[in-house]
């Protein structure tokens, strides 16, 4: 039997079982274009893991695991941005930003098939590949403050000797980095450490603790 479905474009006609018992699954598929079934099967077989040439799932499940797979992603992603935002350790801060970055790939995935509200995934994902720069030279703000005060800094009475170790320790943490680092971060490193040299040759002329050519050799 056939009967027809009015819609905005018109009347579109789909079959009706010979029972005339309707399951949700088989309306919706009824009512759904060809692109719209396209898109749900890919969906389907992408978060199962399936190869099915049709829905073997309700909605409401598919719709359900949708959810939840984005759920848990931009959960992960929020934690990532938080401590990209907060950390001093440098490692801690690339192991967050690659976890973020899987899982914008991951929601990346499912564009073909689901229609996020903007900014979609890849919007997000090229937008947090653009604040790196930023981030990073928050990160190393943060860093050094805490190194200026774990080694009680004084430009007017150069440092101790042990807070040398503090200081090789402050640049030693970006050398395995430092391919990742964009320019304008290097840059800022090496103010920071042309800053502490000059220091250190300032309190030498002023006959205080030891100078540049020392310090040099630690960092």
């Amino acid at each position: 039997m056939v009967k027809y479905n009015q819609t905005k474009l018109g009347y579109r006609k789909y079959s009706v079982p010979a029972q005339g018992i309707f399951s949700e699954r088989n309306m919706i598929m009824a009512l759904m274009s060809l692109k719209d079934k396209e898109k749900y099967i890919g969906l389907q077989n992408f978060l199962l893991k399936s190869n099915e040439k049709k829905l073997m799932v309700s909605m409401e499940i598919l719709m359900q695991t949708t959810a939840l797979y984005i759920k848990n992603r931009k959960s992960s992603i929020a934690e990532d941005l938080s401590a990209l935002k907060n950390t001093q350790k440098i490692n801690i801060f690339f192991s967050r930003y690659d976890s973020a970055m899987r899982s914008m790939d991951e929601l990346i995935a499912i564009e073909p098939y689901f229609d996020f509200l903007p900014p979609k995934p890849s919007e997000e994902k090229a937008k947090l590949e653009g604040m790196l720069e930023g981030l990073l030279n928050g990160l190393i703000k943060r860093s050094w403050e805490y190194v200026m005060s774990g080694a009680g800094y004084d430009p007017s009475v150069f440092v101790k000797t042990d807070s040398e170790d503090i200081y090789k320790k402050f640049f030693a943490a970006f050398e395995p980095y430092k391919d990742r680092l964009p320019q304008g971060n290097l840059d800022t490193l090496e103010e920071l450490r042309n800053k502490i040299l000059s220091d250190a040759e300032e309190s030498l002329e002023n006959g205080e603790h030891k100078g540049k050519e020392g310090f040099s050799a630690v960092i």
